[in-house]
């Protein structure tokens, strides 16, 4: 029998591999981190090859959380966009820590990387200096009353595939999960009035696309691995389906205009304190409104395409901030 689970440990040093200290509820499937060339050598014989040659390594991979959960988001975040973030706590004596990812757009965000082992009873892999590239965060409502679980992908990046065993005795997390039924939308015309202007009533699905903008560097010298990364350009992509009416229909006439949309959602009470939550801005511009894009039975939809942009009066792309009571990743 293949037991399968995944559990990571945040390293002190990058690409020095770590026990792992917590279980993540996800999936991780094997991805080789070496390919094989065949070279086509002119040996005076009707064959294609007679030799291989084994390049550098590296491993890139998806870890998918289908059942997303607030305590899961800190470790997300930190690998993708901004890492060295302190939690405040915002009700003394509750553990409702609040995470500000609001990343830097000059300066270096240092994200986090970790050890992640992932596998089988039968293999398990470590993956040293992982760091993430990609997050998207997906949800809909369901119009049966059925299960509205928002998922939570993040595509990364390690240094190597290595058998090992799994670091024993790391006890199950307990989680609060993100909702659909709980997700609402606001839209406004600036930074400064961001989450005033709520649109109720007209939010079916929302996926959004967080590019980190972090790559493995590969340099001469002693080693098939890379040995340092690279910030680029972060990045926000997002399709929002919208009952078709008055408010979806103003973001038809909006095309090419900046809005700043913020996504927040909601989870039970910290104690006495705030609730868990997912609060995601982002500026951007309006580029593809389809009204009747499609139907559910027989009310109307509209799909927004949204494509994040810098806001120069703003000074910001975006804000992804936490609260949940975890005050580690």
């Amino acid at each position: 029998m293949a037991l399968e689970m995944v559990q990571y440990g945040v390293e002190t040093t990058r690409g020095t591999a770590v026990a792992a200290t917590k279980k993540i509820l996800g999936k991780v499937k094997f991805a080789p981190d070496r390919k094989v060339t065949v070279p086509s050598d002119d040996i005076g014989l009707k064959v294609t090859g007679y030799r291989g040659i084994l390049g550098g390594k590296l491993v890139t991979n998806i870890l998918e959380i289908e059942r997303g959960y607030f305590q899961a988001l800190p470790l997300l975040f930190s690998l993708l966009l901004k890492g060295g973030v302190t939690p405040t706590e915002v009700t003394a004596s509750q553990g409702d820590y609040l995470w500000d990812f609001t990343p830097s757009y000059v300066a270096s965000n240092t994200p986090k990387t970790i050890t992640l082992e992932a596998g089988d009873s039968i293999q398990g892999f470590e993956n040293e200096y992982v760091m993430g590239e990609k997050l998207k965060i997906s949800g809909s409502v369901p119009q049966d009353g059925g299960d509205a679980a928002v998922s939570l992908s993040l595509d990364f990046f390690g240094r190597q595939n290595t058998k090992a065993a799994f670091t024993s005795a790391i006890a199950l997390p307990i989680v609060n999960e993100l909702s659909g039924y709980l997700a609402r939308l606001y839209v406004d015309a600036t930074w400064a009035a961001v989450g005033t202007t709520e649109k109720t009533a007209i939010l079916r699905a929302f996926d959004i696309e967080i590019i980190g903008g972090n790559y493995p560097q590969f340099h001469g010298g002693q080693a098939l691995t890379f040995d340092s990364f690279g910030e680029g350009k972060i990045a926000v992509m997002a399709t929002l389906t919208l009952d078709t009416g008055a408010d979806a229909l103003a973001l038809y006439d909006a095309l090419g205009a900046m809005k700043v949309f913020k996504l927040l959602l909601e989870g039970p009470q910290i104690g006495s304190g705030t609730k868990h939550s997912l609060d995601l801005a982002f500026s951007g511009l309006v580029m593809e409104p389809e009204p009747g894009a499609s139907k559910e039975k027989e009310t109307s939809l509209t799909t927004i395409q949204i494509e994040g942009i810098y806001d120069v009066t703003g000074a910001k792309l975006i804000v992804p901030k936490v609260t949940t009571n975890s005050q580690t990743i």
